[in-house]
């Protein structure tokens, strides 16, 4: 007789907030697609996930970071980084 198997089945749903990159004419959730649209290299230890925070001040810190570093650059002036809203929501079976 074949026993069967019982999951535990854990949802994940949160509201968050996550960080746009906006290229002018494109858009992208920064994560782990976006390196290749760019044509960089992922850097060391980088989550294959989006960059998620649980506060808007924590996103709005990173984003103005990261503007600032961009613009003292030189480096592709269109780029600009913002704040968006974000909901996750995952299934986790145990």
């Amino acid at each position: 007789m074949l026993k069967k198997s019982i999951e535990r089945v854990t949802k994940w749903d949160s509201m968050l907030w996550g960080v746009e990159l906006n290229l002018g004419d494109i858009c992208y959730l920064i994560g782990g697609g976006w390196h290749e649209a760019l044509d960089e290299e992922r850097y060391e230890g980088e989550p294959p996930r989006v960059i998620l925070f649980e506060t808007r001040k924590q996103a709005r810190e990173y984003c103005k970071q990261q503007n600032l570093k961009y613009k003292a650059s030189g480096r592709l002036p269109k780029r600009h980084w913002r704040p968006v809203r974000v909901h996750e929501l995952t299934y986790i079976c145990d």
